[in-house]
């Protein structure tokens, strides 16, 4: 400092004191105080001070030259590299790191890059930072290894598959395996073996790649195998369809195996009927022409009896006494083979047919009653088979009902009575013929319409074949005199068709009128002689005439002759389209 004094003279000046403060100071700083005291030559003192005020605004020093940036590959061990750093006040320096940023954006795989920022900080929080940039770049090809699936020889038909190679690499992340080629090659081998050759490749996520191969070698050291399971034997029933089974067959190699009959041996002998055994034996060959055989016996056995069955009569069928028919079977057996048939009825043998298909017998004069026929058919191996049985039953005469009870015609002045006869046979009658018994001869009453008469008995006659299932309706006309109610007793029969009559010759006569009845029978009126005879024709036409039963004798008056059918025509004339009549005066 400076310092004056009155007296003008020279002054004295003396520390006295210097003070180093470093409270509430930072790092080095501080605070320096200086006292001096000038004094005069009288001894007279002044002091003052001085303070010396040290601060600290400079950033440490902190240098990334000693870690610059690098790059290293991936699956390298590293680290970030610490930077050096210093300070103004020559004491420590504290490194803290800041940040450290990852960034996979535009890289490959697992590469990076990667990039810390540290800052050196002063006591007095005066700090400066730098930073280092690692980047991870993958340029090595992935580690491949086959050893673990080195090449190996398998046994034809062995199931196998290629062996998967391990695969590393350096970025510690998946590798890609793919499948180059396969390649398959049967150059120089039998049958079915070969070997094949498949080649791998291992790529990272960068691109690099690397390959490995594995072959495998097929062998056929090892027969086929050709399977007779369960002796291969089986039996069947006579009749019914087989074929010999074929065996499975299965060698090392999979594919095709060639199986060839050797032979088949048929044998009769101990066998009953058609039954037999057969024997059938196989080679199989594979392609390496390795064969084996097996066989199979197949053994035709008859434990069916045969099937029969009665066709013919039907059950329920109806015969006239005395009956004529024929009973005819259908029989079947497996094996084909019928030896007989035998036909009963109860336990009465009526007959056997051994003479082969088809198989009857005929039965004549059954007389009536009900019958119950069985057949029995025995094969060749001596089994029997037993029909259901039919049902017939042979009746005395055709079945004759009444549809219109004994009534007067006032008309024709003739009581009439129409009857129906049914044919429940399964054959045709040619003929049917009902005699009219029990007419009484005082007054006598008299068939009107008769066919003719059997030792003095009236009888009306069809004039056509009732075939078998339907029937035949006659009007049977009754002459009384006093105009009694005739009681009569109606007996049907089979008969032989009459011989047909060709229609007489005579004088055409005058029908004065002609109408159809109610009842859908045909008048015909005409005038006639005392005595003589009239025939009355009738036909589809003018030109084909049939003579009606009986002619009409003449009684001098007029006379309405009524067609109603059998006995006196064919049929009724509402059952014909067309119907026209003449009457003919006869010699």
């Amino acid at each position: 400092p400076t310092a004056t004094d009155n007296s003008g003279s020279n002054l004295t000046l003396t520390v006295v004191s210097t003070v180093t403060n470093t409270a509430g100071h930072c790092g080095s700083t501080f605070d320096a105080t200086r006292t001096w005291q000038a004094a005069d030559a009288c001894g007279n003192t002044n002091t003052c001070s001085q303070t010396v005020t040290v601060i600290d605004t400079t950033a440490p020093v902190i240098n990334c030259a000693a870690s610059p940036n690098k790059t290293i590959q991936l699956g390298s061990t590293w680290t970030f590299d610490l930077p050096t750093a210093s300070d103004n006040s020559g004491s420590n320096v504290t490194l803290t790191v800041l940040n450290t940023v990852t960034n996979t954006t535009g890289h490959c795989g697992s590469t990076f890059d990667a990039t810390r920022t540290w800052q050196a900080a002063d006591a007095c929080g005066n700090t400066n930072t730098c930073s280092q940039t690692v980047s991870g770049i993958d340029t090595t090809a992935p580690v491949i290894n086959c050893a673990a699936s080195p090449n190996k020889t398998i046994q034809l038909g062995t199931a196998w598959t290629f062996d998967l190679p391990t695969a590393t690499d350096n970025s510690g992340s998946n590798v890609t395996l793919t499948v180059l080629t396969t390649v398959t090659n049967t150059a120089g081998h039998c049958g079915s073996t070969f070997d094949a050759t498949r080649t791998w490749q291992a790529t990272d996520g960068c691109g690099n790649t690397n390959t490995c191969s594995q072959t495998v070698s097929v062998m056929d050291a090892t027969t086929l195998v050709i399977n007779c399971a369960e002796n291969f034997t089986k039996t069947v029933q006579s009749g019914s369809a087989w074929i010999f089974d074929s065996p499975t067959a299965t060698d090392n190699h999979g594919s095709n195996i060639t199986l060839t009959v050797v032979s088949t041996v048929t044998n009769l002998v101990g066998h009953c009927g058609s039954t037999f055994d057969a024997t059938r034996t196989w080679q199989a060959a594979d392609a390496c022409g390795n064969a084996r055989t097996c066989s199979q016996t197949v053994t035709v056995i008859d434990t069916a009896p045969p099937t029969v069955s009665i066709i013919s009569p039907t059950n329920g069928a109806v015969f006239i006494a005395p009956a004529n028919f024929t009973v005819l079977a259908d029989a079947r057996d497996s094996d084909g083979t019928i030896a007989k048939i035998d036909y009963f009825s109860s336990t009465n043998l009526l007959g056997a047919a051994d003479n082969g298909e088809p198989y009857f017998i005929v039965l004549t004069n059954v007389p009536t009653g009900k019958y119950s026929i069985v057949a029995v058919a025995t094969d060749n191996c001596g089994l029997m088979g037993t029909s259901a049985p039919v049902n017939i039953t042979v009746i005395a005469r055709p079945q004759l009902t009444v549809i219109t009870a004994m009534h007067y015609n006032p008309q024709t002045d003739f009581f009439e009575e129409r009857v129906r006869i049914t044919n429940p046979t399964y054959s045709s009658f040619d003929a049917v013929r009902v005699y009219v018994l029990n007419l009484t001869n005082t007054p006598a009453i008299a068939v009107h319409n008769l066919s003719g008469l059997t030792n003095n008995v009236s009888y009306v006659q069809t004039h056509t074949a009732v075939p078998p299932g339907s029937y035949v309706d006659m009007t049977i006309e009754f002459y009384s005199p006093l105009r009694i109610t005739p009681n009569p007793v109606l007996q049907p029969e089979l008969v032989k068709p009459a011989d047909s009559l060709t229609a007489p010759t005579g004088v055409a006569q005058h029908i004065n009128r002609a109408w159809l009845l109610g009842n859908r029978t045909f008048v015909v009126e005409f005038p006639t002689l005392s005595n003589r005879v009239y025939s009355i024709q009738y036909g589809p036409d003018l030109a084909n005439w049939k003579a009606a039963f009986p002619a009409v004798t003449g009684t001098g008056n007029w006379v309405q002759w009524i067609d109603n059918g059998e006995p006196k025509t064919e049929s009724a004339p509402a059952a014909q389209p067309a119907r026209f009549y003449r009457v003919l005066l006869l010699p």
